[in-house]
């Protein structure tokens, strides 16, 4: 097996001096019973306050305590538009970080419709970080939605909150209630040391493609992964990766032999790689989704991170993952192949004005669990 990997740094994230925190540490937001005014508000929120016992509807009650914040939600003026939870300014910016999880409550009122496939969906950011999308089925009843945070997030991002930003079912004509209630941030006991391995480098071609070495394209015809051409300075190495955005959400990139370039994927807790345009996006956005393909684990795909403001600079895209449900494909052949397969594939997602423009990638790393390793067994692309 070929390792092409070089650990790049360790990052240790260690609460009071161990490596691992000694009991879980949870970050209150908000369980709306101090008695401020928070509101949330934007183009498909009709309206929202903090409710009181007894409700309108004396079958609801909150999660916990005597007050939930009500919300009323139609999206029916069109898709994807922005809405966000302001903290009050008596409560003043919230330092979450090291925390590695968001929690929110939502008891979804009857009668109240949402996406298709997912029921009621929200997407959260939190200090200009994409968190993504949680979503449930289930009405009439409190859930509890999760969002991990990823590491750079936690470490770097959340130090001075007041709001919380993103969209509340933003695909397709819908419109409901919902209550939300014990917004906290968690950072859970057995929050392990964690390294940062950078596996592809993109400094190599591959002599027989003359692609970027480990990386091939299933549109050629539209953008294949070439080495750069000195556009730009790289961000780690000698040269980066090239390749062009389309007309639209288009399915781009993807390795070529993930397995056989790294042998611990079923440790990897996240994903990296650093971003940049070759020159201003002038249409609404750029963007890529990140997809883990394996035999028996199927199609997974990540929120898309937008790196449109990205021209001046290297701007890191990060996804939190989860490697579990394709473990067995790791190790077993799925039902009817030969042998284990794993693909990481890049979309990107773009306004039509902006196709044909540049992206570069550099430096695709992974966080994963320490163990000890010499660095010296491991090479770069």
């Amino acid at each position: 097996m070929r390792h092409f990997i070089v650990v790049a740094f360790f990052l240790v994230l260690a609460i009071a001096g161990s490596s691992y925190s000694q009991e879980d540490q949870v970050l209150q937001v908000t369980d709306f019973e101090d008695e401020l005014e928070w509101v949330y508000s934007g183009g498909s929120i009709m309206y929202s306050f903090v409710e009181y016992q007894p409700f309108y509807d004396d079958t609801i009650t909150p999660h916990s305590g005597e007050a939930s914040l009500l919300v009323e939600y139609d999206n029916t003026g069109g898709e994807w538009q922005w809405s966000q939870i302001n903290f009050p300014g008596e409560l003043g910016a919230v330092d979450a970080t090291g925390m590695t999880e968001l929690h929110i409550f939502v008891y979804v009122v009857p009668g109240s419709t949402g996406y298709s496939d997912t029921g009621f969906e929200m997407r959260i950011e939190a200090g200009g970080a994409n968190l993504g999308f949680q979503s449930t089925d289930v009405t009439g009843e409190w859930v509890e939605l999760v969002w991990p945070i990823d590491t750079l997030t936690s470490t770097g991002n959340l130090g001075a909150l007041t709001y919380f930003g993103g969209f509340i079912a933003p695909r397709g004509d819908i419109s409901g209630q919902v209550y939300i209630d014990d917004i906290y941030f968690t950072r859970p006991a057995d929050v392990p040391e964690v390294e940062i391995v950078t596996i592809y480098g993109f400094n190599e071609e591959d002599p027989d493609t003359l692609l970027t070495a480990g990386w091939i394209s299933d549109d050629a015809g539209l953008s294949v992964p070439l080495l750069g051409e000195g556009e730009v300075e790289p961000s780690e190495g000698s040269n980066y990766m090239a390749f062009t955005l389309g007309e639209g959400w288009t399915n781009v990139i993807r390795t070529e032999s993930a397995l056989e370039d790294f042998d611990r994927w079923g440790d990897v807790k996240e994903i990296m790689v650093d971003a940049r345009m070759s020159e201003a996006v002038v249409g609404w956005g750029a963007q890529s989704a990140l997809v883990i393909q394996t035999g028996s684990g199927g199609w997974d795909q990540y929120a898309e991170a937008s790196y449109r403001y990205a021209v001046d600079e290297w701007q890191t895209l990060v996804w939190v993952v989860d490697m579990e449900k394709h473990a067995a494909a790791f190790v077993e052949p799925a039902e009817g192949e030969d042998a284990p397969w794993m693909i990481i594939r890049f979309s990107t997602n773009n306004g039509s004005e902006d196709a044909g423009k540049l992206v570069f990638f550099d430096n695709f790393r992974v966080v994963v669990t320490k163990q000890a390793a010499a660095v010296q067994e491991w090479s770069l692309y």
